[in-house]
């Protein structure tokens, strides 16, 4: 995940995100280097006295909220695809049809390694591709083993 630094998020927008609890709303969080780009991506945030794993449904100017009271949004996930605008408009659908809060169905849909704080690992993959002079031989095999 990208950091924000908190002294560049001081200035910047209100992120609107939606965190797996059971309190059906978006929490505001003070933003800064964030676009309308990255909503659907996950984000990490402060919450509590942990760090949770949520995703930027909205950016907006101002909040209900004091700003004082404001945390700063701690990191956005750039590696991975933002969930589409589909998909977020279907997790909306879903929740208001079944009464259940938006940060758990969004959760729902992320795999178990996307919804946990760690980064999930990645491999490396080898990859073979056949030569020119490989292709010329395919003619020459014989057709059973």
């Amino acid at each position: 995940m990208e950091v924000v630094a908190p002294a560049e998020a001081a200035s910047g927008c209100i992120a609107r995100v939606a965190l797996d609890v059971p309190q059906d709303r978006l929490f505001d969080y003070l933003a800064s280097g964030v676009d309308a780009d990255d909503i659907g991506r996950r984000v990490e945030v402060p919450f509590g006295r942990r760090r949770q794993i949520g995703v930027l449904l909205e950016l907006a100017a101002a909040s209900e909220l004091p700003a004082d009271s404001l945390k700063p949004l701690g990191a956005v996930d750039r590696r991975t695809p933002p969930l589409p605008a589909e998909l977020l408009a279907l997790a909306r659908f879903a929740a208001e049809y079944y009464q259940h809060p938006l940060g758990a169905v969004l959760a729902s849909l992320l795999p178990p390694a996307l919804r946990r704080a760690t980064a999930p690992r990645t491999q490396a993959v080898e990859a073979y591709a056949l030569t020119e002079a490989g292709g010329l031989g395919i003619g020459e095999l014989p057709a059973r083993a």
